[in-house]
């Protein structure tokens, strides 16, 4: 079963606007967990991590454990 989490309005402002379909983004959650290299879809869904076939897996957390969000291999904000 794919990951279809889709991502807070709020929080899709901080992946900035993207070129291609599809760009890479690490969440932290409200746990504390951090999830990096996640695969965004059309600027607003996780379908899962970079490393899974196609980009498409399940994933351990929903929409509203997402406390932060940022662009795979941004330096700011600083976690």
């Amino acid at each position: 079963m794919m990951a279809y989490i889709e991502i807070p309005p709020a929080h899709q402002k901080r992946l900035g606007i993207s070129v291609y379909d599809t760009h890479w983004a690490d969440v932290r959650l409200h746990d504390k967990r951090v999830f990096r290299n996640l695969v965004v879809r059309e600027g607003r869904i996780i379908t899962g991590q970079a490393s899974d076939p196609e980009g498409e897996g399940e994933l351990d957390f929903t929409a509203s454990d997402i406390k932060d969000i940022k662009r795979h291999g941004a330096i700011w904000p600083w976690w």
